[in-house]
């Protein structure tokens, strides 16, 4: 009976500690390395991860689905990783005037289908809003207005508003995107992407039309979840593209917002001085002659956690990272610490989904331990 209680008490604590384990999976792909990381293939199981100095993992503008890489031990990153979003097209490229793609599970660009478009939306929950186009007085030139940015963990910029020049008002500027939306915080469940910017209105020079810039697509989505230590000695990426410009009198489109990135360590996830991890939205593309400017995109969203959730060293990170702390099975801590530097480093939070998993398993666990002495006694 003493080795049954023993029995249910191991299996309840190997329960608990697999509460926190990360998924780093099955490390069917073996050491991987940029050779490793092809677009055409977006989930891996590595045993490790290196990028050489000379390498560059390339994710940009390659639309589909988001980059997860699951490492079961170090990761190495000394080269280039670039999830970043395609540039818009200009508008004298000739039709139809391309969106830029998003980088590996971001969203493309709004395009430009005529010489007489009226500026398309971009895609996305914080859609750019396209231009307007240009309509000229006779002998007159009215520039279209320029693309909106679009808005993800920050709000993308209006488009400009285009001129006319024998005095008329004008077309207006391109409203600001729409508001901001996505939580690092829920990454778990809700591992959002970014949005893409508008295409720019025509232009009108007394009665010749001329397409404008296309949208830029916005920054893609990267997850890399490690067992041993990550460390960055070089720049992860996930930014929006910039807006095309316009042609002549039209207007130029907007940017993408930036992506997501997200990186989780059981051990130590040390960023170099002179590295960088960004989510910035793209540049609006310049309008021509008396056409608006697209506008810019809003940042993405990054999350980084390890086991301490320490990061003193840090190099350049912008957006401002949310940070958590990873709690494994040698970890004594009981919750998930959960320090959003958004809002202040002092903050701290268990998640109530573990709490009262924990809670439960621990009162059953403990009730079945007891109930085979129990019934010693009362034989």
């Amino acid at each position: 009976m003493k080795e049954k209680t023993l029995l249910v008490i191991a299996l309840f604590f190997v329960q608990i500690s697999s509460t926190f384990s990360l998924d780093t999976g099955t490390g069917v792909d073996g050491a991987c390395t940029e050779a490793t990381l092809v677009s055409g293939q977006r989930t891996y199981n590595c045993t490790s991860l290196t990028i050489s100095a000379a390498g560059e993992s390339n994710f940009s503008a390659a639309g589909g689905t988001a980059l997860i890489i699951k490492v079961q031990n170090d990761v190495s990153i000394n080269g280039v990783f670039n999830l970043n979003g395609g540039v818009g097209q200009a508008g004298n490229a000739g039709l139809p005037i391309t969106g830029g793609l998003g980088g590996a599970g971001g969203l493309q660009g709004a395009n430009c289908t005529a010489n007489n478009c009226s500026g398309s939306n971009g895609s996305g929950t914080g859609v750019g809003n396209g231009g307007t186009n240009g309509v000229s007085q006779t002998g007159g030139q009215s520039g279209g207005s320029g693309g909106a940015g679009a808005s993800y963990s920050t709000t993308g910029i209006a488009g400009g508003q285009g001129t006319e020049d024998l005095g008329g008002a004008g077309t207006p500027a391109a409203v600001a995107a729409s508001a901001t939306y996505g939580d690092a915080s829920t990454f778990e469940t809700t591992f959002t992407t970014g949005s893409s910017g508008g295409a720019g209105g025509g232009g009108d020079d007394n009665g010749t039309l001329y397409a404008s810039g296309a949208g830029g697509g916005s920054g893609g989505n990267l997850r890399i979840i490690a067992g041993g230590d990550i460390n960055l000695n070089a720049n992860i990426t996930s930014n929006g593209g910039n807006g095309g410009a316009g042609n002549t009198h039209s207007g130029g489109g907007g940017a993408g917002s930036g992506g997501s990135i997200w990186l989780q360590s059981e051990g130590q996830i040390v960023i170099a001085v002179a590295a960088n991890v960004t989510a910035l939205g793209g540049t609006g593309g310049a309008g021509a002659g008396n056409g608006g400017a697209g506008g810019a995109g809003g940042k993405g969203l990054i999350r980084i956690e390890d086991s301490d959730g320490s990061f003193n060293n840090i190099g350049n990170v912008d957006p401002t990272p949310t940070t958590r702390t990873v709690v494994t099975s040698g970890t004594s801590d009981l919750g998930v610490q959960n320090f959003s530097s958004d809002i202040s480093c002092a903050i701290r939070e268990i998640e109530d989904k573990n709490f009262i998993y924990i809670l439960i398993s621990l009162i059953v666990g403990f009730s079945l331990s007891l109930l085979p002495i129990k019934g010693r006694t009362n034989l």
